[in-house]
């Protein structure tokens, strides 16, 4: 049989993201949805490459717990993954704004991301996935007709409070992008992982990496005096790295400038 969320790729293209619908996904679910009152968001702590290496956990499940395990999937490039009509198990026990079953009346969203924010597997969160992230999430209540409070973290959720702690960004920040979204506006405030400095390079050569790691490729290169614009921070071990426009610089070969 189909499930009731039929209504949702067509939402979301309709909000400009670019969705990818897994097949079987209309008959997908641990039975049906009950009345949608929200989203749920986590992050997956998957690989640390790929847009949804996930996706076959999601729509299978894990040894100890069967799939699908949410409804949508969402890759690091922004893509939106369409996995389940039916309800996922991606919820547990938890209650945010009375809700106590998440898996009925909350969408859940897993974005891929290794939601580490330290050592060898770090993951700052790109902007084009972020951004994609607050734009599902306001196109669902605004269908709906929920407020933003609607749209919690599974770290919100989660009873007792401390089980989980996806995902791995400030949903205060993260709701006041939704908000401004729902109204037809820019997101003007920065976006929940970001940081929002600027900086100037203090040294010559210095390499831009595809990751948070002096390991990971080299995907260009500055020079003394160069100004950068610093998206966000991780740290690899004892190493800050800084997010910038094409990768992460180590820390201390930038100064930041006075705010």
């Amino acid at each position: 049989m189909t499930y009731s969320l039929l209504w949702l790729p067509a939402v979301l293209r309709d909000a400009g993201l670019e969705v990818l619908e897994h097949p079987g996904w209309q008959t997908r679910g641990h039975g049906d949805m009950g009345k949608v009152q929200g989203v749920l968001c986590h992050h997956t702590c998957g690989p640390l490459h790929g847009d949804l290496p996930d996706i076959n956990v999601l729509v299978d499940g894990r040894p100890d717990l069967g799939g699908p395990l949410c409804n949508l999937g969402l890759g690091r490039s922004g893509k939106v993954y369409m996995i389940a009509a039916g309800k996922g198990w991606h919820a547990g026990a938890g209650s945010w704004q009375g809700v106590t079953d998440g898996n009925s009346h909350f969408i859940g969203i897993e974005a891929e991301n290794t939601g580490e924010t330290k050592g060898p597997r770090a993951e700052a969160w790109p902007d084009v996935q972020m951004t994609a992230y607050m734009r599902v999430c306001a196109a669902i209540i605004a269908h709906i007709g929920a407020g933003v409070g609607m749209v919690a973290g599974h770290k919100e959720y989660a009873r007792p409070l401390g089980r989980k702690d996806d995902p791995s960004f400030d949903m205060v920040m993260f709701r006041a992008g939704v908000a401004q979204l729902v109204a037809n506006k820019p997101v003007t405030a920065p976006v929940p992982h970001q940081v929002a400095r600027s900086g100037a390079v203090n040294i010559d050569g210095l390499n831009v990496r595809s990751n948070a790691s002096a390991a990971s490729t080299i995907v260009g290169v500055l020079f003394k005096g160069d100004k950068v614009e610093v998206s966000g921070e991780v740290m690899n071990g004892d190493s800050k790295w800084l997010r910038v426009a094409n990768g992460y610089i180590a820390a201390r070969y930038v100064d930041i400038a006075a705010s």
